[in-house]
């Protein structure tokens, strides 16, 4: 945005910035009938917008209209991937870290965090990009192998102290 633009939008109360933001991000309302651009509008050629493609309708309309709301396949597959990502990762951490408190050997310890690491990072490689099935899945129990010692070793520990 230019300068003249952002200064007009900060001194705006909240609606006229909007008003101001839905102007100019329509597409075709970036240049006026005599072809002049707007200052500080992006260009209308959709070259601001990589997918134009919005999960929410409110983002739809502030960037374009509903026109915009729909899914897009491989935003989905990223976010599929980030929560494969989520729910795989926090359960390790926490058992990394109680793992750590039973104070086992250095070289054990980093080798079961760098075979999870290696694990989830081929793992999101092959999800992202659409690598064949098995690649996928052993990676996945690569990366599980060490969650599954490390969990055992911290229930034995819990066992023998009991």
């Amino acid at each position: 945005m230019s300068g003249n633009l952002e200064n007009a939008m900060a001194k705006a109360s909240g609606r006229e910035r909007d008003q101001q933001l839905r102007h100019c991000c329509v597409p075709g309302n970036s240049v006026h009938e005599q072809n002049r651009p707007v200052p500080g509008c992006p260009p209308d050629d959709g070259s601001w917008l990589v997918f134009q493609a919005f999960a929410n309708p409110e983002d739809a309309l502030r960037h374009g209209g509903l026109q915009f709301c729909r899914s897009d396949p491989d935003v989905e597959r990223c976010l599929r991937a980030h929560r494969n990502d989520m729910e795989t990762i926090y359960p390790f951490l926490f058992l990394g870290l109680v793992y750590s408190f039973l104070g086992p050997h250095p070289v054990v310890a980093w080798a079961h965090f760098l075979v999870f690491l290696l694990g989830r990072l081929v793992h999101t490689w092959a999800y992202l990009g659409q690598l064949r099935a098995p690649i996928r899945s052993v990676s996945y129990t690569l990366a599980q192998l060490p969650c599954v010692s490390m969990a055992l070793q911290i229930l034995w520990e819990a066992a023998r102290h009991l």
